[in-house]
């Protein structure tokens, strides 16, 4: 048996490789559960910068550049971007990305070790970017980890289309962008700047998705049948 992630992978494997789809299962990568639950996450007051986060290695697919372009059309509001992941080789081409387009209200961080990430980044983001926002042939077929991750603490989460029935909702349990489109995120971000105060209300419907469709539960409940 092959454990993949979504359908859209399984339909790449049988394609590519000729696996017999029999031998495929696309079962979800889950997150870490138990910690900060959707009425315990930070409230901040409408005057702080409104912080988003985005954490990962910054590979193709996540569409850092996508970010980047669209934080320079939002300079005119205080938005903060928090960036956290990638080497010197990425950290090198995010300076001179936001430099090149005149983004300044940005962090980095090489890395955080993962309970900081669970306990602390994620809670008191206003938002995160779980992406994919790249537009790759890799970022079309996934949900990542960061995603899952948001949505398990009951975080607003701006998730990157994909071509398969998740369940997402735009401004209902996600905001919800196509990929390789840095004016679609302006929109999601001006939205939910504009609209902060029903991201409590978004990341608590991404917070019931997950448990549905993406949680430890769910992975049990797709692969306990196929492995007796």
């Amino acid at each position: 048996m092959v454990l993949t992630d979504t359908e859209q992978h399984i339909d790449f494997y049988v394609d590519r490789y000729e696996l017999p789809r029999k031998k495929l299962l696309a079962v979800p990568v889950g997150a870490l559960e138990g910690a900060t639950t959707p009425d315990q996450q930070d409230q901040h007051s409408v005057q702080n910068a409104f912080s988003v986060l985005f954490y990962g290695s910054m590979l193709p697919l996540h569409g850092v550049d996508v970010i980047v372009a669209a934080a320079a059309q939002l300079r005119d509001l205080p938005i903060r971007f928090d960036f956290i992941g990638g080497g010197a080789k990425q950290a090198r081409r995010l300076r001179q990305l936001c430099e090149r387009l005149g983004v300044t209200r940005y962090t980095h961080r090489a890395w955080v070790p993962l309970h900081e990430l669970v306990d602390t980044e994620i809670p008191r983001a206003d938002l995160c970017l779980g992406g994919p926002f790249g537009g790759t042939p890799q970022g079309r077929r996934v949900i990542t980890s960061k995603t899952s991750q948001a949505l398990a603490l009951g975080k607003a989460t701006v998730i990157g289309a994909i071509d398969e029935d998740i369940g997402w909702i735009d401004k209902d349990n996600c905001l919800l962008v196509p990929q390789a489109d840095p004016d679609a995120l302006v929109a999601a971000l001006r939205w939910a700047f504009a609209e902060r105060n029903a991201l409590s209300r978004i990341g608590a419907r991404g917070h019931t998705l997950y448990q549905q469709k993406l949680s430890v539960h769910a992975i049990a409940q797709r692969l306990c049948p196929a492995l007796r």
